[in-house]
């Protein structure tokens, strides 16, 4: 077998090289057209989500309008403010009683929820605000398991389910509050929202987080914290006796006034840790701080924000 000469391997290598090089150029090549084409995907991407988010703001004129807020708030919510009002002073009037008491002040307290049940039922919340829908439905559920926890008390048969100490700290309405407090969150979305079609004309986020920091909360707009810390308050085992914008006005007066660092404030949940250890949050804060703090803010036509 005769042996390759020279110009046969210098040949063979420059089929090698010829075949590596159109290897690596055809890698090389579908590299650049993997990015260009991510890049086109993204572009894509991007588009059609801005166009979606144009087609949901043109949808959204037609949802969450300022009469459907009125109506909700005359129709709904001044009855279940009557009504909380009338639940903290159950709970006052039940501290250090006996038990027989107790069970006539129970027996009086059925009637008022029955009578603010009814009145919340009657009241006219139209379908193009489905999370008000969604609100009311979740307010009577609160109250319907209200009264089963004051069934719960007077039923003889089961005198020995709950003490008297028990029965004062409101141990048997803790399905009223997980109820209450999601259809209240509900509430503040659906404000949230409105807030995103005609104020900001941004989306919220599908999910809000559990934490944030002090400078993800300066950069929420109002109603957007406000829904912030409504989810807050839905975690908790019990009703606050101040609103989610009475929390958010306490702690905007402390953190746009840049107090926060120097109370040792790390981020949002520990600061509503320290208001409430401190008794600092109260009912009408928002009010008292309406003016100093939200002049330029743009609120919906509803008297929760403007009485």
């Amino acid at each position: 077998m005769s042996r390759l000469k020279k110009s046969d391997y210098l040949l063979t290598y420059m089929i090698i090289i010829s075949f590596a090089c159109f290897v690596g150029g055809f890698f090389l090549g579908a590299t650049v057209m993997k990015g260009k084409m991510a890049a086109e995907l993204e572009w894509a991407t991007k588009a059609e989500r801005e166009n979606a988010l144009r087609e949901l703001m043109l949808k959204e004129q037609q949802l969450y309008r300022e009469q459907d807020f009125v109506s909700f708030y005359y129709g709904v919510y001044l009855p279940l403010e009557e009504f909380r009002a009338a639940h903290f002073r159950y709970l006052d009037s039940l501290q250090g009683k006996p038990r027989e008491e107790q069970l006539n002040i129970s027996e009086e307290m059925k009637k008022v929820v029955e009578k603010q049940r009814e009145e919340v039922e009657n009241g006219i919340v139209p379908a193009t605000s489905p999370l008000l829908v969604k609100a009311k439905t979740g307010y009577i559920n609160s109250l319907n398991a209200y009264t089963d926890g004051i069934l719960q008390v007077l039923d003889k048969n089961n005198l020995n389910a709950l003490t008297a100490e028990q029965i004062a700290a409101g141990r048997h309405l803790a399905p009223f509050y997980s109820l209450w407090l999601r259809a209240q969150a509900d509430l503040y979305k659906a404000i949230a929202l409105w807030e995103s079609a005609y104020v900001t004309k941004q989306e919220i986020p599908e999910a809000l987080p559990a934490t944030l920091d002090i400078n993800q909360w300066k950069a929420y707009p109002f109603h957007l914290r406000n829904y912030w810390t409504a989810e807050y308050l839905a975690k908790q085992p019990t009703l606050a006796r101040y609103n989610p914008e009475d929390l958010t006005a306490r702690l905007d007066s402390v953190i746009l006034t840049n107090q926060a660092a120097s109370l040792g404030w790390h981020d949002i949940p520990y600061a509503i840790r320290v208001l409430n250890t401190t008794s600092a949050v109260r009912q009408g804060d928002y009010h008292a701080l309406r003016e100093k703090l939200y002049a330029n803010v743009r609120m919906p036509e509803m008297p929760l924000f403007s009485e």
